[in-house]
This record gives structure tokens, sequence and C-alpha cells, in this order.
């Protein structure tokens, strides 16, 4: 009875240490990272679910907080995307899962930026990648783009779709284009240019109206036969924007 009565003390011993989260929070400065993980997307997720390290080292933080008695949170399981993809990447339907994503295409596998980079915003304070973007693409909201400024990047940039590039196409420009149509502009769909993305001409971070310069890129071949060329005049002067016939 007594090996028995043992066995089951040391066996919930472990598991409340290991995996309750309410040991945690007895220590006095988890109580502000307690409650903001209790209110996060993750709190149904135990602590060592995401925070792994050796019993050892277990045993030692605990001796530490006891003898140092710490004022704020110290260092200790690292985080990286290790730790998240275990969920995140795992093919397992209860979780977001998020590998085949337009921006986490872009900003995780090919630019190898790290998910606590967007995500972490604090001590379990997690907060959502679309905050963010200003942290890193300030140049994007400075000159032309300062028009669109009203928007929020997602509204062109689809991050989480599976379908479809971060770079918005020309179906994602029309959906708002043919709304909010400025005089004679349209969209005829037989117009030679509708073969093509918006952004072939549009840059909407850089150069919003294509000028003359950027129409050469393409009809570079008109220079020496094109009979108003040498005038210097606009093309859209002749053309009509999106028709491309003489206006």
């Amino acid at each position: 009875m007594f090996i028995a009565l043992s066995s089951l003390f040391i066996y919930r011993s472990y598991d409340y240490v290991q995996h309750d989260a309410r040991f945690c929070q007895s220590c006095h400065i988890m109580q502000k990272p307690f409650e903001k993980w209790s209110t996060s997307p993750h709190h149904l997720v135990s602590c060592h679910e995401c925070h792994k390290q050796p019993l050892s080292a277990s045993l030692h933080q605990v001796w530490f907080y006891f003898t140092q008695q710490p004022k704020e949170v110290v260092r200790h399981p690292e985080l990286d995307h290790k730790v998240c993809s275990r969920c995140h990447l795992s093919q397992d339907p209860q979780w977001k899962l998020i590998g085949e994503t337009a921006g986490h295409q872009v900003h995780f596998k090919k630019a190898g930026i790290d998910c606590l980079d967007c995500h972490m915003g604090g001590v379990h304070n997690f907060i959502k990648p679309t905050d963010r973007c200003i942290d890193c693409h300030t140049d994007k909201v400075e000159g032309p783009g300062k028009k669109m400024a009203f928007m929020h990047c997602t509204d062109c940039h689809h991050f989480l779709a599976k379908s479809e590039e971060l770079r918005p196409d020309r179906k994602t420009c029309l959906e708002c284009h043919q709304k909010i149509q400025v005089g004679k502009e349209s969209f005829p769909e037989e117009a030679p240019m509708s073969t093509f993305d918006c952004s072939t001409c549009h840059k909407p971070h850089e150069k919003i109206r294509p000028d003359r310069e950027l129409c050469m890129t393409c009809h570079s071949d008109l220079k020496g036969g094109h009979p108003l060329f040498s005038k210097e005049l606009s093309c859209t002067a002749c053309h009509a924007p999106h028709r491309w016939r003489i206006q």
C-alpha cells in the first residue's frame, strides 16, 4: 500500500509540475504572463508543450527563482520555429495549418523569418502578423504608396490564401477598381492588356501611374516607326488607358 501511495504521489507531483499551468502560475512574477496566456489562442495548450527542457534545467530554474527572487521573468526554454511547427506544420487538422499559405511561404519558407519575429509581442502576448507589417515594410507606405494608406496590407496581399501568390493579381485589383472608377476608366476583358496583371504597368509602392518610359520597356520597337514618338507625348495622350485604342 505504501509503495502504491508513494507511486501515486510521485506521479501526481510530476504531472502537476510538468503539465499543470498552475505550477507555473505559482511563481510570483508569472501572474501577468499567465493572464496573457489564459486569454490567448494557446490557452488550451499546456506550458510544457511549447517550453520543453531537460528535467535538470527545470530543477535549476526552480532553485534559481527560490534563491534569487528575480523581479521579472528571465530567459528560460528557448522558442523558435521548430516548436511552432510541431503543431502548425503537422498536418493535424485540429491546428491552424499555415505551411502552404501565401504569406508564410514568402516570409517563413523563402526568407527564413522566424515565427516569433512576427507573432510575439512580448511574453505570451501573441499577435497577428498583420499588425507587424509596418515594422519591416516601412518603405511601402512612403512615396506613392501613401495614396493607399487607408487600406490594410492584407486587402491586396492575401496572407493566408492557399491558391494564389502573395502579390495581388488582376482579379484582386479589379475587386476594388471596378467599383471606384475614375473618369472614363474601364477594364474591358477583350482589351490587349487584359492578359497582363495590373502590376505589369502599375507599381503601387513605387510609381502608381505608368509613364512613357515604362511603356517603352515593352514597346521599344516603336521608337523608329511611331509617327508621334519624337514629340515626347505621353502615350495616354492618344491611347485610352486599359483599352489602348486611339481616343
